[in-house]
């Protein structure tokens, strides 16, 4: 709700708005990557292993779905901070 109130409400520089509302979900999905590369140094699992079904392409599905929304996350801030370049505040 945060990001979106950032996203689309006209509170200062429109460039800061865009990069906290950007910034916000890249500390969740950032932290969930750091969690994953680390998770044998605490003994954790990307999944709870009981009955689960591999994801798609053999790829734990939660890596799968973090991997895509890190991906969409990159391109629309690219695309939104290239629109910002164009335009004035």
């Amino acid at each position: 709700m945060l990001a979106l109130a950032l996203l689309w409400g006209r509170f200062g520089e429109g460039r800061l708005q865009l990069n906290l509302a950007g910034a916000l979900p890249a500390i969740v999905y950032g932290s969930f990557y750091l969690s994953a590369m680390t998770l044998g140094a605490y003994g954790g699992t990307l999944a709870d292993q009981a009955g689960v079904v591999p994801g798609p392409f053999g790829i734990d599905a939660n890596l799968f779905v973090f991997t895509i929304w890190s991906i969409v996350l990159a391109v629309g801030w690219r695309l939104a901070s290239r629109g910002q370049e164009g335009s004035a505040d």
